[in-house]
């Protein structure tokens, strides 16, 4: 369901189930406007008559009466010409907004004309409306290309299962053993690092719907971080890259969402860090640390979803480098912003302490302060 911002001005008034348009509501203000002073003309005009003879003639109060009802009449209809004058821009900024999804090849690059004779407060309107659409446009930018980088990552592992695969059917009885449980394992890895990926769209998707609710139990955080660190043994032993854990702590969270979590910054960690990454408990904090080429933008850009940020410099051999060194981190994003929504989930965040060309230092804040240390009551 979409979000419905109100204002939080007065709401325009409601008589019944009956809300008047603006057109109405003017001529309406613009009749009782010119009926008052007729009021009070009459006012004191009759009341000294009124005190004095104790009454009106019925003459002089159908004529009184007709000639008010002849004002409001007359101020009605001037009204209403004015009213129609007055929000002439205001119509047209409603008709050329509602003509933009007709007229516009991408909603998000078109732009309202600006009238030379429009009046300052319509003018304004204008531009509110093509500050809105800008953001359209980046939102559009940021999520076709998050769509292209997706779906080189996902066709990546793909096509490896499928070579693997087809190379073991191929090879028959040819193939010995050690080469086909090579192959087979390649196959397996590719369809576990698809499977990651799976779950981080879904739980980009969740955190952008709010679905998230933490379960909080006290918990090792050590096994945590050592199951993760296992699953990215592999590709650090690849890379020649050395992973370090310091320190031990008790953690009251969700202890899947801090997994993934874990996973997604040691993961990212391990693909940009050279030959070194280091891991330290503390109560309350996760730092890691590695000593690759930093950050490529704020951690607040980098850690949204479909972000596609390009980073120069990324190590030579890092997953999802491409032949140039660099690395197209439209997914590797995806990571940041699962597991900086994880961290906020339970109440923490994540934060930069330094980044730059000797390494980035990323501070994982894992709760509201009632995380304990090992040991501690």
């Amino acid at each position: 369901m979409a979000d419905r911002v109100a204002s939080p001005s007065r709401r325009s008034p409601r008589f019944g189930g009956f809300r008047p348009s603006l057109r109405l509501q003017l001529a309406f203000v613009i009749a009782l406007l010119s009926l008052l002073p007729n009021l009070v003309m009459a006012g004191l005009v009759l009341l000294p008559t009124v005190r004095d003879v104790g009454g009106l003639e019925p003459r002089v109060t159908a004529g009184l009466v007709g000639w008010l009802a002849l004002v409001v009449a007359f101020s009605a209809g001037i009204g209403a010409v004015l009213a129609r004058v007055l929000l002439a821009p205001l119509t047209r900024v409603t008709r050329d907004a509602d003509a933009l999804p007709r007229t516009a090849r991408r909603l998000g690059r078109a732009r309202l004309a600006t009238l030379g004779d429009d009046p300052p407060e319509i003018r304004s309107l204008r531009r509110a409306i093509d500050r809105l659409l800008e953001q359209v446009q980046t939102e559009q930018a940021r999520r076709s290309a998050f769509t292209a980088t997706l779906m080189h990552d996902m066709k990546t592992p793909l096509l490896a299962q499928r070579t693997a695969l087809e190379l073991v059917r191929d090879a028959g009885d040819g193939l010995g053993e050690e080469d086909r449980k090579r192959l087979l394992d390649e196959a397996t890895a590719e369809t576990a690092a698809l499977g990651r990926l799976v779950q981080q769209l879904v739980d980009a998707h969740r955190f952008e719907q709010g679905e998230v609710r933490p379960k909080r139990v006290p918990s090792e955080l050590r096994p945590l971080v050592e199951a993760q660190v296992a699953r990215r043994r592999d590709a650090a032993r690849a890379r020649n890259v050395h992973v370090e854990l310091d320190g031990d702590a008790t953690v009251v969270a969700d202890p899947d969402l801090i997994g993934r979590a874990v996973d997604n910054l040691v993961g990212n960690a391990v693909r940009y860090a050279r030959s070194r990454v280091r891991i330290e408990l503390r109560p309350g904090l996760l730092r890691i640390s590695d000593d690759g080429p930093g950050l490529p933008a704020p951690l607040e850009q980098l850690a949204r979803p479909f972000n596609d940020q390009p980073t120069p410099d990324a190590p030579d051999g890092a997953d999802g480098a491409d032949g140039g060194g660099r690395f197209r981190s439209g997914t590797g994003g995806l990571g940041l912003y699962v597991a900086r929504g994880i961290l906020e989930a339970h109440g923490g965040r994540l934060v930069s302490e330094a980044s730059g060309p000797g390494g980035t230092v990323l501070l994982a804040y894992l709760g509201d302060g009632r995380s304990t240390a090992e040991g501690s009551p």
